[in-house]
């Protein structure tokens, strides 16, 4: 040995170690100091996925975004087989790359919608083509926009959260609930909830609670393997399939089943109902890939993939989130000190980097459909309601069991006109042999003016003949702000003056004017763009509009003097 050791040459240099995974292994020397433990990671999995997030952390420099980590997680063990902390080397000093940022807090901007869509599924308080109003939303102090600033006055909710539609998306949380939503979440392990929910209020649909990446990445993989294990326990459910990510090898990873072991421990009622996990995944599989991979549908075998995104206020954190049966990927891109960046999205940044992590692994299969847990269903073409006997136009889709709890169609109502079908009429001022009956879909004045800007074929109703009026006929204005019992308060302009608000309404008749008038005195008239600037004193205001028809609208809402 000694002879043989003589003929060795002697190295160069040092070699240097590979740091391949750095703040994993710092984070097992804290959970284990001192011990001999193995890892579930992948090498070479692990080595290919902290190249991929390397090479786009190198591009990204150029914007002054530093920053990126990213998790892969075997969906059925729970293993996890690459963890990239962050982006990391020794020959150069990057900005927080000590950080790990898969354990670190940070706001999740929209990543959190699915699980909102999947609730309501789940309680049956929407159906998947359910319409959701989008229109200007606002309660004291918050005040949220979509993020191209536009309404769609009324959208299907599957399409909401294809879009990330941020109004819909609190609107949704306002009828779910703030309280039920944040028990789900820690249902579902979310460790971060570290304050009651009237800490974050309606924010938290909006990244108004920090989130790691670690257990976003965590609460997805749980989906997955809920709806894939739905069939294998006979549509039942075992609430162990809701287990944090395994790091270890010691941590025993799941293997394959035996039904026969667990049969005991299976539950009718899971914490998401399959039927709503597969509903939201299917949702999230249509969502639009970023421009690198627009052609994806051209090839016959691209995997499917389930994936949201997320952006932070400010720009801070993109966020991108994408699951299969098999596996889930996490991605966060951004800077570990908190500085934001234009143009830093989730769908810009941390989408590409995602796909082109679910690029290294195997070929996936897709989500069985929980039959079992459905039913076959009529509902409106035009509200995604279930169908009422108003709705000429229907469609029969697959929808979850506890969907039958929804409403039927509100929107669509019966509707006499005269011969012509230009003008509605009733028995008071018209022959009713001569009368026409007809279906109409119409939404209430807010909704309806919004959706008539992005939808020029909608038809509203026709005006009432002349000398035709129903008493009855529903207020066909709408206040949309202020609404409900609000505190407004007045800007002040760069000049130190006070500036002023703009009220806003809707009418359904397009050419309808209204007369506004404050505290008892008359504030001018509008025709067709309902808005009104006004700068009234600090206290309560009684607001009252009346059209020309009569119909009148009272609205009482405070005014408060900004804090210098």
């Amino acid at each position: 040995d000694y002879e043989l050791a003589l003929l060795e040459p002697l190295p160069m240099r040092p070699v240097s170690l590979p740091m391949y995974a750095m703040h994993l292994l710092e984070r097992m020397h804290l959970a284990k100091p001192g011990a001999i433990v193995q890892s579930t990671l992948d090498a070479g999995l692990q080595r290919n996925a902290t190249r991929i997030v390397h090479n786009y952390a190198a591009m990204y420099r150029s914007n002054q975004v530093h920053n990126a980590a990213a998790l892969i997680i075997d969906n059925r063990s729970g293993s996890v087989l690459a963890y990239i902390g962050n982006v990391f080397s020794l020959d150069e000093n990057i900005p927080g790359g000590m950080v790990d940022v898969v354990t670190a807090p940070r706001s999740g901007g929209s990543i959190l919608k699915p699980f909102l869509f999947a609730g309501m599924l789940h309680e049956g308080l929407i159906g998947e083509k359910t319409l959701i109003a989008d229109y200007p939303f606002q309660t004291p102090g918050f005040n949220p926009q979509n993020f191209d600033r536009n309404f769609d006055g009324a959208v299907p909710a599957y399409r909401a959260l294809q879009r990330s539609l941020n109004v819909p998306a609190v609107r949704m949380l306002q009828q779910y609930g703030i309280e039920k939503f944040h028990f789900l979440l820690q249902q579902l392990k979310k460790s971060t909830l570290n304050n009651p929910p009237s800490h974050y209020g309606l924010s938290l649909i909006l990244g108004g609670a920090e989130s790691t990446l670690w257990d976003v990445a965590a609460m997805y993989a749980r989906l997955s393997r809920m709806l894939v294990n739905y069939p294998v326990y006979d549509g039942m459910y075992h609430p162990a399939d809701i287990f944090e990510p395994v790091l270890f090898l010691s941590s025993e990873p799941k293997e394959s089943i035996n039904i026969g072991d667990i049969r005991s421990e299976l539950v009718p009622a899971g914490v998401l109902d399959a039927s709503a996990i597969w509903i939201t995944l299917n949702a999230l599989l249509e969502v639009n890939r970023p421009e690198e991979e627009a052609g994806w549908k051209m090839f016959a075998n691209t995997r499917r993939i389930a994936w949201k995104t997320g952006t932070s206020y400010g720009n801070r954190d993109a966020w991108a989130v994408g699951t299969t049966p098999e596996y889930t990927v996490g991605v966060w891109v951004g800077n570990a000190s908190g500085e934001g960046r234009p143009s830093l999205t989730g769908v810009g940044f941390a989408a590409p980097l995602m796909f082109d992590l679910f690029g290294i692994l195997p070929r996936t299969s897709s989500f069985p459909q929980p039959y079992d847990d459905m039913i076959l269903q009529p509902i409106c073409l035009h509200s995604g309601h279930i169908a009422g006997p108003h709705c000429i136009e229907t469609d029969s889709v697959w929808i979850a069991l506890k969907g039958l709890r929804t409403l039927e169609c509100p929107y669509h109502i019966r509707v006499h006109t005269d011969a012509s079908g230009a003008f509605r009429v009733n028995s008071n001022c018209y022959e009713v042999h001569n009368m026409k009956q007809t279906s109409w879909f119409i939404l209430p004045p807010a909704m309806e003016w919004f959706f008539r800007t992005r939808n020029p074929d909608y038809q509203p109703l026709p005006p009432w003949k002349p000398g035709c009026h129903d008493p009855q006929e529903r207020n066909p204005m709408q206040l949309i702000y202020p609404a409900g019992n609000v505190q407004v308060m007045i800007p002040r302009e760069i000049s130190g003056q006070p500036g002023r608000i703009v009220l806003q309404a809707a009418h359904r008749e397009k050419d309808a004017v209204i007369f506004w008038h404050l505290d008892g005195e008359y504030i001018g008239a509008t025709q067709n763009q309902h808005h009104l600037a006004v700068s009234p004193e600090p206290g309560i205001k009684n607001l009252v509009l009346i059209d020309g028809n009569g119909h009148r609208m009272e609205q009482v809402f405070e005014v408060i003097k900004r804090k210098l």
